[in-house]
């Protein structure tokens, strides 16, 4: 995978969102939306049309850009990461990403996990998030699919 440390070199969404998908094409992840593979064209129309979504909201930190999708009442969030960036600045930049969401009133976030590298790099920041009152576990979903589940409340998973 490729990677832009934003620590020298602070790339444009447009070109964040267009690296990272390509690179997830290129590795095979998305590549099937109903029996058709997917093209860069065709995801790059697809994360604009859901980007434009009312309950959408987009933030970049450093060279990683997440796509959230801000449940009506505002409780809860769906989040995903398009990310260029290096592992280290990865894991600040989502750590950034979770007071930012926080403060936006946010208390649930659920986030799909496509590299399991980056659980243990969040692991090694669970103190740092403790104390702003984030907690996190990985859950799996019907699908089987991982998924980072975070609260934003200080309440924990006892």
């Amino acid at each position: 995978m490729k990677t832009v440390d934003s620590k020298t070199k602070q790339l444009e969404p447009a070109q964040v969102v267009t690296m990272s998908i390509q690179q997830q094409l290129d590795a095979g992840l998305g590549t099937d939306m109903g029996g058709v593979k997917t093209t860069l064209p065709m995801a790059m129309a697809y994360i604009h049309r859901e980007a434009a979504l009312p309950t959408a909201d987009m933030k970049q930190f450093g060279n990683t850009v997440f796509l959230s999708h801000i449940v009506k009442d505002g409780g809860s969030a769906t989040t995903r990461a398009l990310n260029v960036d290096t592992s280290k600045n990865f894991t600040n930049n989502m750590v950034n990403y979770l007071l930012y969401i926080q403060k936006k009133g946010v208390k649930i976030l659920l986030a799909p996990v496509h590299n399991k590298r980056y659980i243990d790099m969040l692991r090694v920041s669970e103190t740092e998030l403790a104390a702003v009152d984030i907690a996190f576990r990985v859950e799996t979903s019907s699908s089987g699919e991982d998924l980072l589940m975070f609260l934003l409340d200080g309440r924990s998973f006892t």
